[in-house]
């Protein structure tokens, strides 16, 4: 596309130099500017959410986080659903989940920060529930379904601290971000006088 315009903006230049008869520095200025404007029109940036990003890899890994977050988080409620012994805990991951999910979406920057949670911890939740629902259909011993259960409580516990310490990293970052805020407005503040 570089050419394209670089051909086009020969083609004025030599057209105001030759045809119009216009200084050849006047020319030559029309036809830089010609060509900055048009690469720069050209250029397209990415938005996630209000964030705008130029490269264009970066972009598309961010989307592809976001959409496969989701869909653990889907895919997540739809098992909770069929669990009957673990039906309070799931159903508070997923509200958790939920709230990150928000979090990132509200505050794009954050997705990158949590790029490996949203990639470790979603997928794990999902493959828990799904190895548990699954096994609960199969007849076991007695002491293997207890084991079972056991492991299935200790992992729902472990994830639900992870993600609440996650939530509130989020929440600790936005106060800390507050407070910044609010002191360099007292400064400003004193360093005014009377206002």
């Amino acid at each position: 596309m570089a050419i394209l315009f670089a051909l086009l903006s020969v083609g004025v230049f030599l057209g105001l130099t030759l045809g119009a008869h216009v200084n050849f520095f006047a020319s030559a200025g029309i036809a830089v500017a010609l060509f900055t404007v048009l690469v720069l029109l050209n250029h397209r940036h990415k938005k996630f959410g209000n964030l705008v990003i130029d490269d264009e890899a970066l972009s598309q890994r961010l989307e592809t986080i976001d959409l496969s977050a989701r869909k653990s988080l889907l895919e997540i409620q739809k098992t909770a659903s069929r669990m009957r012994n673990y039906r309070k805990e799931t159903n508070h991951l997923v509200k958790l989940g939920k709230q990150i999910l928000s979090y990132v979406e509200s505050d794009p920057t954050a997705m990158s920060k949590s790029e490996h949670f949203l990639e470790y911890y979603f997928p794990m939740l999902q493959k828990i529930l799904q190895n548990y629902v699954s096994l609960s259909g199969v007849m076991l011993e007695p002491t293997k379904r207890e084991q079972i259960e056991a492991i299935t409580q200790e992992s729902l516990e472990y994830l639900d601290t992870i993600f609440q310490k996650q939530l509130d990293g989020y929440h600790n970052n936005k106060i800390l971000e507050i407070e910044a805020q609010s002191d360099l407005l007292e400064k400003t503040a004193k360093l005014g006088g009377d206002l």
